[in-house]
């Protein structure tokens, strides 16, 4: 027998894995529009209780009654209660933002509640070590079995829920406009939450089958497959079951061949079999004729909900005097900093100036022009490993480095957005996703580019007479880099291309019909943005002192999208702020609270992006906007009560 029908049969049960969670990435799509990324998330949550119960002397039935079958589906209505009937009918960044909130802040809430204790994976149905038969030689457990007949059942139900009965119907007709719905008689909210509900139990059922193929109850596992399953989805066009469960077997099987068939020992080929998913994801999205516009329908009565909060203040010289009053406060603040603060803190204020500049890329990207991109931790670390490799190997200046490295990420965002610009909304966002996640598995740890597992070492610069090699002076180095990026960035929104690029975000038929040319306005910000934060990225870089793959890993991109999302992704200040933030918070966690405690972080940012979906102006434009405000009311109040 040869070893191609022993490698696709050992590919199926992997292909069920994958069919299993593209199914309930499918339904909460094709029910709500929204393409649920923290799918994984929560299913590790429901792993994590399920297995934790039973390592408590629960027995598996009940645990999974309660947790799985109970509290599983209760995850997804709460979430649907709290976050997402919210945003069914909103942009594309709110719902990915609500999203990546519950991705980011559900597995250390849920790691909290349990404790430190190791949770164990147990098997739900057939022992998962046991052999219960074998096909052309190779031994089916009772996991590989479990899963496949999983996968098989949850499909066939799910088809005739979707096609064949009165409430699948119901629910499709709720993406499309929950407005009409409900004029029909449709009530879109209950069937909303009853999509979520499956949806999640869905999760739950691949969390708790999957954990004992993974050896443990592991968010960042349960977390990447998930994303691999996006894959398979991609293929069905988030539409197609049939489609879905191909794509799904095609990644399965078409692992386990390469797995068979590539030649060992070389980088390219190790990282081969886990690029095979994004791979599939970039394809689909690129040349599936349904994704090219993922961007969702548009709800013909969106329009009847009051617009969003207005960022623009009607008080010009009230809030240029706020700016003005804010400015000269950061430069006393950066002053005493610079001659008073412990070294510890210049170092990570360092590290703020750092992000801050990366999150830049964002403000450009996402506040100007309105893409969405997933992918920019990923061009800073090209940046970073640009500088590294021409600081190491060629004996380039190190700033000189970060400036090539820039220019070797803008090469990359060129490449990147040729594909991505093409593609509108939710396509983008996963086009740029397929690339970081590309960038981990197969780029990263080639030995040319990150230097494998080992990573780079960078030397502080010296420019000239100038030495910047202790923490003070480099602070004040990269604190009036922000300042010029800043500027840069400012520069840019309020130039032409800044203002096409918000004409086009805002209408892309009325900016065609003005003669502006949308591709190569959406191109360019792309180019400007990936420069902007593989300038970042080798800034960073520098301030470590050394640069490896996992500093520049996927779920940075992310969480990096959050932070400058919440804090205000349409304002520099927003990005400033985040930078510094992020690294404060970070600091303080790890010196003053316990080490448990240190998930407090992640769980922030995600209740920060609940509160986001509520009030989308941002926490920094919010808070200035009550600012300015009180500043023109106050005087008000005081020249009435003279006047009485």
């Amino acid at each position: 027998m040869g070893q191609l029908p022993v490698d696709i049969l050992s590919g199926l049960p992997f292909g069920s894995v994958y069919g299993l969670i593209a199914l309930g990435l499918l339904l909460a799509y094709r029910t709500s529009g929204i393409i649920n990324l923290s799918f994984g998330a929560q299913a590790y949550v429901v792993a994590l209780f399920f297995n934790a119960a039973i390592d408590s002397n629960w027995p598996v039935w009940v645990s999974f009654l309660i947790w799985g079958c109970i509290f599983g589906p209760l995850v997804g209505i709460l979430l649907d209660r709290i976050i997402f009937q919210h945003v069914r009918s909103s942009s594309t960044v709110i719902k990915l933002v609500s999203v990546l909130g519950v991705l980011v802040a559900a597995p250390p809430l849920a790691s909290l509640a349990v404790g430190s204790k190791t949770v164990n994976p147990h098997s739900l149905l057939l022992h998962s070590s046991k052999v219960y038969l074998t096909l052309f030689s190779d031994p089916i457990n009772g996991e590989e079995v479990s899963t496949v007949l999983a996968t098989v059942i949850c499909s066939f139900l799910l088809y005739i829920l979707l096609n064949k009965t009165t409430v699948g119907i119901k629910m499709k007709s709720v993406v499309e406009s929950p407005r009409l719905a409900e004029l029909s008689g449709v009530q879109s909210e209950r069937l909303g939450a009853l999509s979520f509900g499956l949806s999640s139990f869905l999760a739950g059922l691949a969390g708790i089958l999957l954990a004992p193929a993974l050896h443990a109850v592991s968010s960042t596992s349960l977390t990447s497959l998930a994303i691999d399953a996006v894959a398979a989805a991609s293929v069905g066009g988030f539409i197609s079951l049939a489609w879905t469960m191909f794509g799904a077997m095609i990644l399965g099987v078409g692992q386990e061949i390469i797995a068979g068939y590539a030649p060992s020992g070389a980088a390219w080929t190790h990282g081969l079999r886990p690029s095979l998913p994004f791979i599939v994801l970039t394809l689909a999205v690129i040349f599936h004729p349904r994704l090219s516009h993922l961007a969702g329908t548009k709800d013909p009565l969106g329009q009847v909900d009051p617009p969003v909060c207005n960022i623009e203040y009607s008080d010009f010289k009230v809030s240029f005097r706020l700016k003005v009053m804010l400015f000269f406060g950061l430069v006393l603040v950066f002053l005493y900093a610079s001659v008073s603060f412990p070294r510890s803190w210049i170092f990570d204020l360092t590290q703020g100036g750092a992000f801050g500049i990366i999150f830049l890329s964002i403000t450009l990207l996402t506040g100007v022009a309105g893409q969405i991109s997933l992918a920019q931790a990923s061009l800073a670390g090209i940046g970073a490993f640009g500088c590294g490799q021409l600081a190491v190997h060629f004996g380039v200046n190190v700033i000189a480095g970060a400036f090539i490295g820039a220019v070797f990420s803008a090469l990359v965002g060129l490449i990147v957005g040729v594909f991505a610009t093409r593609l509108e909304g939710l396509g983008i966002a996963l086009v740029t996703l397929a690339f970081a996640l590309l960038s981990d598995s197969l780029l990263f740890p080639l030995s040319w580019i990150g230097n494998g597992e080992t990573g780079l070492s960078i030397p502080r610069p010296v420019l000239g007479f100038i030495n910047l090699t202790a923490d003070r002076p480099f602070f004040i180095f990269v604190t009036v880099l922000l300042g010029i990026f800043s500027w840069l960035v400012n520069v840019i929104k309020n130039s032409k291309l800044g203002l096409d690029s918000k004409a086009v975000s805002a209408s892309k038929v009325g900016a065609f019909s003005v003669g502006i040319r949308e591709k190569k306005v959406s191109l360019l910000i792309f180019v400007f943005a990936s420069f902007i934060a593989g300038f970042g990225g080798a800034i960073y870089a520098i301030v470590e002192g050394s640069v490896s793959s996992t500093d520049f890993n996927s779920e940075f991109s992310l969480v990096f999208l959050v932070i400058v999302v919440v804090m205000g992704v349409a304002t520099v200040e927003g990005a400033i702020v985040g930078g510094y933030l992020y690294v404060v918070a970070t600091q303080l966690m790890t010196v003053y609270a316990p080490q448990r405690f240190s998930v407090l972080i992640p769980i922030g940012i995600g209740v920060l992006a609940v509160f986001w979906v509520l009030h989308p102006e941002g926490v920094v434009e919010r808070q200035t906007r009550k600012l300015v405000n009180a500043l023109k009311t106050k005087p008000r109040k005081h020249l009435e009560a003279l006047i009485k």
